[in-house]
């Protein structure tokens, strides 16, 4: 049970770390669109 929470924990932070990583993407994107 309690490695179960520890994957669940690693999964929820990588998804939050992608997601973190694909706002990145869409900015740099939008920043090099407006030049």
């Amino acid at each position: 049970k309690n490695t179960h929470i520890k994957t669940m924990k690693r999964v929820s932070y990588g998804f939050k770390s992608f997601e973190n990583m694909r706002i990145r993407i869409f900015l740099i994107n939008q920043l090099i669109n407006v030049r």
